[in-house]
């Protein structure tokens, strides 16, 4: 691979490929999957199943990454985790992360190509041709989707059809700032396309949304303790309900490492996160995003047991195979000490207290 493929020659580098295929003697409507963060690593995405069904994978270490060229490891970074994570470096941090840079440009790999959506998108036409693919579709997800734009714009005879999962409308060189260009060209190919044509005008549907949404939203609701028909918005509608004493309420807590707490370190700020979240906010239930995406970095039994630590109350995620082995670690927790009955009593006991308020028993009134 050359290291600057728009113009090839000179020196090269190596990407790691993986390949899932049927029938090793032949391509079988191959698609290159893009993960959308830079850099990126194989990946499969368990919800498209159906997109890849019946077609062969391909997956590209972009460079800089995984097994490709280019990577630079900086281990000493993790001693001011916290520091970077706040963004406030002290001088021996800010020095550390200086070095780091220093050291990536010095890789083979120059390091703003690594981020270059435009060079990441011509190492992959090396790939397909050197893989002998002629044609192939691009499946990409968040930030992949600008990748995938940019094949499309270097070589649009190369892709039979493009999937894109992102929730920003992107363009090919100009990212997600211009908006309203970008959803122009959508509703101007959709126009000429019979079926998406049949949803109607995107751009005046599209303006309609922006009109409606110009005045507050706002919902009807009937105030519990008094009777009272109250119009809402969204500003005061948490301000009415926080003022019900006969509502219950609960917060959702990202799944981030709250001021440098990793897996290893003490966990004395998570825990103080959490309960300031219940002693300042007025929630009366503290709960976890869904544990399943992974963010913190642990299985979903473990980071199961270290939320409950730090005193969250009720763990999400939709994994239901593995409900029983987090079950079954949180009472390990339990059995060994890790997590006190006590902790597990005031969760327990802020659950049923919301489930009471809000008439949510199944079983017999008391």
């Amino acid at each position: 691979m050359p290291v600057d493929p728009t113009k090839g020659g000179g020196r090269t580098i190596a990407l790691a490929v993986t390949v899932r295929r049927a029938d090793a003697s032949k391509w079988n409507a191959p698609v290159l999957s893009i993960l959308g963060t830079t850099p990126s690593y194989p990946w499969t995405d368990p919800k498209a199943a159906d997109v890849f069904q019946g077609h062969d994978l391909i997956w590209v270490d972009q460079r800089g990454a995984g097994r490709s060229d280019g990577g630079t490891t900086c281990p000493e970074l993790t001693t001011y985790s916290a520091e970077i994570s706040t963004m406030n470096l002290g001088t021996a941090a800010a020095a550390a992360v200086k070095a780091c840079f220093a050291k990536a440009e010095q890789s083979v790999v120059p390091f703003a190509s690594i981020f270059d959506h435009r060079v990441v998108a011509a190492d992959t036409e090396v790939v397909r041709r050197a893989l002998g693919i002629s044609t192939w579709a691009l499946y990409a997800g968040s930030a992949g989707a600008d990748i995938a734009l940019q094949i499309i714009d270097q070589d649009p005879t190369s892709v039979t059809a493009p999937v894109s999962r992102t929730p920003v409308a992107v363009g090919a060189g100009g990212g997600a700032n211009d908006l309203a260009a970008a959803f122009g060209r959508f509703a101007a190919d959709c126009a000429v396309a019979p079926k998406c044509s049949a949803a109607g005008d995107l751009q005046q549907e599209l303006a309609k949304t922006f009109a409606r949404l110009a005045t507050p939203v706002t919902t009807k609701v009937i105030e519990p303790a008094t009777g009272i028909p109250l119009v809402l918005d969204q500003t005061t509608l948490l301000d009415s309900m926080k003022s019900i004493g006969s509502i219950s309420l609960s917060t959702l807590v990202a799944s981030l490492l709250p001021g440098g707490v990793d897996g290893s370190s003490d966990e004395a700020v998570a825990k103080a996160f959490a309960a300031n979240v219940i002693d300042t906010s007025g929630w009366a239930l503290v709960m976890t995003d869904a544990l399943g995406m992974g963010a913190v970095g642990l299985d979903l039994p473990e980071a199961s047991i270290r939320a409950i630590q730090a005193g969250i109350d009720v763990v999400i995620f939709t994994e239901t195979n593995k409900t029983a082995s987090v079950i079954a670690a949180l009472i390990g927790a339990v059995d060994t000490g890790r997590i006190s009955e006590q902790r597990i009593n005031e969760a327990a006991l802020r659950v049923a207290n919301v489930r009471h308020d809000i008439g949510a028993f199944c079983g017999p009134s008391h």
